[in-house]
């Protein structure tokens, strides 16, 4: 399996994304999240996202849609992005226009990463 999830507080859940991620692994990924988000909604929070790219290989077309289509869930706050290089700013670019959110910024520390996410709302 080419990610991780973890929730690692109250809201915010950690994704590391390690090698390519395919079509199957969309499916996968939102399938593994979902009950997380459902969790989380229905509590009353939002989840906030640490994603960790640093090993991450090549995202397909079909994950970057499915990034896309989750970033727009109404149960999705923030996201804080580690590890990130010209491609990945790219994708990101796309998925906050797809999404009509934006709500996706990039940090080079994990710990600046974590205080924003716990910082906002």
């Amino acid at each position: 399996m080419p990610y991780k999830i973890e929730q690692i507080n109250k809201n915010i859940v950690s994704l590391e994304l390690i090698n390519d991620f395919t079509a199957e692994d969309a499916v996968n990924h939102a399938f593994d999240m979902d009950p997380i988000l459902n969790r989380l909604g229905e509590a009353g929070v939002k989840a906030q996202f640490l994603v960790l790219t640093e090993n991450l290989g090549k995202v397909s077309l079909e994950g970057r849609r499915a990034f896309s289509e989750r970033n727009g869930d109404p149960r999705i706050g923030n996201t804080a992005v580690i590890g990130v290089n010209r491609f990945l700013k790219i994708v990101a670019q796309f998925i906050t226009v797809a999404s009509g959110k934006n709500n996706i910024r990039f940090f080079d520390d994990k710990e600046k990463a974590l205080e924003w996410l716990e910082n906002s709302d």
